[in-house]
């Protein structure tokens, strides 16, 4: 048949869907907040079952975020999975934050567009299991990218396209002097010791010391937990099985130079 003549090629692309947490101290939207917790945020993104998501919001045409909020092909040097699914974990982390069972935490706000409705009401259903309650707010892409850069939304979801692949580009979403909305940083979070790391990447030009502190910061970004990373998009090829060398690259650049044919 013409579907065994074919192969499937797939890799992880340079964009990462998360989930962003606002996390200026001075935002109004932020006053008594239980999600300046991080034990509240770590909680949040043990709840929600990648995996299943995927599988079933997106058909597998995504790659399950696991490694972080830089894509894996991107860092070489990480050896973690963050927040495997584990509903025990993330009601052990609202307890010790003083939310056991999700009694007295206030209404979480999902802020999306129609377009992620239906992600968002999966991680609604996730995060009732451990009874945290959530309402979700579907703006326009306008109104949200606005809302979003002037500090509004508590919760919100984004995506980050790569404006070239190197791992610094996924950094920099993060770094205090880029605070939106002058810069990409639209969870104001600031963090001295990821500056300063990040900075050191910025200039490191041996490739085994620069991937180690680029794990290291995607690293420290995970424990702060400003972000959850939902997916990475992927590159996909079917290819013909009489053609050899065509490589399924990051940035979905084809290089027919070692492509043979038999």
């Amino acid at each position: 048949t013409y579907k065994s003549q074919l192969k499937f090629q797939r890799t992880p692309f340079i964009k990462t869907d998360c989930l962003g947490f606002q996390m200026d101290p001075a935002a109004e939207i932020n006053a008594n907040s239980p999600l300046m917790d991080v034990r509240v945020r770590q909680a949040i993104s043990h709840a929600i079952d990648k995996d299943e998501m995927v599988r079933y919001l997106r058909n597998n045409t995504v790659f399950a975020a696991h490694s972080g909020f830089v894509p894996p092909m991107l860092n070489p040097a990480n050896e973690i999975q963050f927040y495997p699914y584990d509903v025990m974990k993330a009601q052990a982390l609202l307890a010790e934050a003083g939310y056991p069972d999700g009694k007295n935490m206030p209404e979480v706000v999902l802020s999306t567009t129609g377009d992620y409705a239906d992600l968002m009401e999966y991680i609604q259903h996730a995060l009732g299991k451990i009874g945290i309650p959530v309402r979700i707010n579907v703006l326009q892409g306008p109104a949200l990218r606005e809302q979003s850069a002037k500090a509004q939304l508590a919760v919100f979801r984004k995506s980050w396209l790569a404006d070239y692949a190197d791992a610094e580009n996924f950094l920099t979403v993060f770094y205090s002097p880029n605070f939106c909305p002058t810069g990409p940083n639209y969870t104001h979070y600031k963090n001295a010791e990821f500056d300063s790391r990040y900075e050191a990447v910025r200039y490191e030009s041996n490739d085994s010391i620069r991937f180690s502190q680029i794990a290291s910061l995607n690293n420290l970004l995970m424990q702060d937990a400003p972000v959850i990373p939902l997916y990475y998009d992927q590159v996909s090829h079917f290819v013909r099985n009489h053609i050899y060398g065509l490589q399924t690259n990051t940035v979905n650049m084809l290089d027919r130079r070692p492509v043979r044919k038999n």
